[in-house]
Parts: C-alpha cells; sequence; structure tokens
C-alpha cells in the first residue's frame, strides 16, 4: 500500500515535469502579403493599395486571433495545475488517515510544491494579462485601419488631383504673368484673387500629399506598429516594466500631429467655376493659331485646378492620416 500511494505520486510528480509548458512569449508569423492575395473570395484582390492593406489587416486579424487561442490555452493550463495541486493535497489527506510511512508524505510534498512552482513559474496570470493587453494593441491596430482599407479607392482619386495641383504649380512657376492674366480675366470674379486661389491650391496639394501617402504607407505602418507590440511581449516577459515615459512620449506626439491636422482643416471649397469661354482662333488676325491653342491649354489647367479644389473639398483628406497616427499609437497600449 506505502509503495504504491508512493509510487503514484512520484508518477504525478514526473508527468507535471515533462508535461508542462515552457514561459516563452508566442512567436509572431513573418508578414508574406503572397499569403494573402488571389483570385479566392477569402483573398484579397484589388491593385495598389487595396491589396496591400488588406493584406496587412487580414495578417493582423490572425495576430490577434494567435493570442486569443493562447488566451483559451492559459486558462487550460491554469485549470490543470489547479486540479494537480489538489490531486496531491487529496493523497496527503487519505495518506494521513491511512497512517502512511513518512517517505509518502514527502513524495507528496514534492508533487505539491512542484505544482504551486509550476503554476508561479509559468505564471498563467502574467501571460492572461499580458496577452489580453496584446489583443487589444492589435485590435487596435485592426479598428483604426478599416477606413484606409474600405476607402481605399480614393487613393486614386488623390492621385489625380495631385496630378492637377502639379500641373497648375508648374504652369504657374515657368509663365507666372500669363497665368495670372488669363486668371484675372477669365476667374477672378467667380474665385477671388489670385494669391488667394494659388494659396488655396498649395494648402490642398499638401494634404492630398498627406492622404496619399498615408494609404501608401498603411500596409508598412500596420506590419511596423505589430512588430512593435511584438518586441514590447519580449521585453515583458524578460521583465522589463512598461516605460511611461516613452509611452507618454508617443501618445503626445501623435495627438500633437492629429491636432496639426485639425487645424489644417480639410481642403477649402470654393465657387462651383462654370466653364471658361476658350479663345478663338480668326484667320489673319493676332494672336496665332498657336498661340490660342497655347492660351486654351492654359485655361483648361486653370479651370481643372479649380474643378479639383471642389472635388476633394467633399473629403475630409486629414482623417487618413489621423488613422495612421493612431495606428502608430496602439503599441503604447501594452
Amino acid at each position: 500500500m506505502i509503495l504504491n500511494l508512493k509510487s503514484l505520486v512520484i508518477l504525478i510528480s514526473l508527468f507535471a515535469i515533462y508535461s508542462c509548458a515552457s514561459f516563452k512569449p508566442i512567436v509572431m508569423a513573418n508578414y508574406d502579403k503572397k499569403n494573402y492575395t488571389g483570385t479566392d473570395p477569402t483573398k484579397c484582390s484589388g491593385k495598389f493599395p487595396q491589396q496591400d492593406i488588406c493584406s496587412a489587416r487580414k495578417f493582423t486579424f490572425d495576430t490577434t486571433k494567435k493570442y486569443k487561442d493562447e488566451i483559451l490555452k492559459a486558462y487550460g493550463e491554469t485549470n490543470n495545475y489547479d486540479n494537480g495541486i489538489l490531486g496531491a493535497v487529496t493523497l496527503g489527506i487519505a495518506a494521513r488517515l491511512a497512517s502512511a510511512h513518512t517517505d509518502v508524505f514527502n513524495a507528496l510534498a514534492v508533487g505539491l510544491g512542484y505544482q504551486t512552482a509550476v503554476k508561479t513559474y509559468n505564471n498563467e496570470s502574467f501571460k492572461l494579462q499580458l496577452y489580453s493587453n496584446v489583443i487589444r494593441a492589435t485590435q487596435c491596430v485592426y479598428n483604426n485601419s478599416s477606413r484606409l482599407e474600405a476607402e481605399a479607392s480614393t487613393a486614386d482619386t488623390i492621385k489625380i488631383a495631385r496630378d492637377k495641383f502639379t500641373a497648375f504649380q508648374t504652369l504657374t512657376s515657368s509663365q507666372p504673368a500669363e497665368v495670372k492674366k488669363i486668371y484675372d480675366e477669365k476667374f477672378k470674379s467667380q474665385q477671388g484673387e489670385f494669391s488667394t486661389f494659388t494659396q488655396r491650391i498649395s494648402a490642398a496639394e499638401k494634404l492630398a500629399d498627406q492622404a496619399f501617402e498615408a494609404f501608401a504607407s498603411a500596409e508598412a505602418t500596420i506590419i511596423q506598429a505589430l512588430q512593435e507590440i511584438e518586441i514590447t511581449v519580449i521585453q515583458r516577459f524578460n521583465g522589463q516594466l512598461p516605460d511611461i515615459n516613452q509611452i507618454t512620449s508617443l501618445i503626445e506626439q501623435q495627438i500633437a500631429a492629429n491636432k496639426k491636422l485639425d487645424e489644417e482643416g480639410s481642403v477649402e471649397g470654393i465657387a462651383i467655376p462654370a466653364t471658361p469661354q476658350k479663345e478663338k482662333f480668326e484667320k489673319g488676325k493676332s494672336p496665332t493659331e498657336d498661340q490660342v491653342s497655347a492660351i486654351n491649354a492654359q485655361i483648361e489647367i486653370i479651370h481643372s485646378a479649380t474643378l479639383t479644389l471642389n472635388n476633394l473639398a467633399s473629403l475630409r483628406l486629414d482623417k487618413y492620416t489621423a488613422d495612421i497616427n493612431l495606428i502608430k499609437a496602439c503599441p503604447a497600449l501594452l
């Protein structure tokens, strides 16, 4: 009886030793866009940047799920350790009632002490809390990138707008006097002073550049945020406490950036421009046919710039850059 009971306790202890999971962080999979793209309905399709952002968000979703699964696993491990401790205690009570040999109590103490140590070493409550925070951080990345994916086609509109603004700026830089003369004759009555109009164009061009960059960099920003989250997890496992100053600085930077975007506002709308009357060539009179064609080309460039201002005024371009800033701040949730 004594030998069998002692052997049972030793077997329980040995089983616990060889079955416990080591205390180490989850290794995030390497991001490979090819795993998420294709013609299958569950895959990401479309052109840049739609496909890129979609792929990065699917990877984010998979990463979040990985940590959720680990939390469920950690719950199970906690219950297993608790059941092991309860089993050792129960055997101890049985041995006491049977007046067992001292060696039996020593073996039971080993089993009980080991199970308690394993639970402390693996520190399941720490893992549960840390992984819960990881999920909050990865979900933050996923949520704040949703609009960038949903409205990715806006990048095409922005690109066209940038081309229109670039054409206007190039024309103004090369022929400032001629452009101002045409503007004053054809557009000033509706759009106001030329200097004010050019300022609006410059401001709109800056916002368009920022918005396009937000779409273009979204994939890389998402993956970088996930990598920073992974690095932080490893640091927590190694006992490094959160750097409050660093976290505060990161959050303050993103808040300041978004506040600046708010202050700059969106593209300022202007009066809906009427189609300007084009110049007509009259044979034998000045200007020549080539000169008339050049003037009409200039009119068209200015007119396109006014139309583009109105098109972008209906969009809140700063929201895309704001989303990028929020994604960058997500690792601070750890």
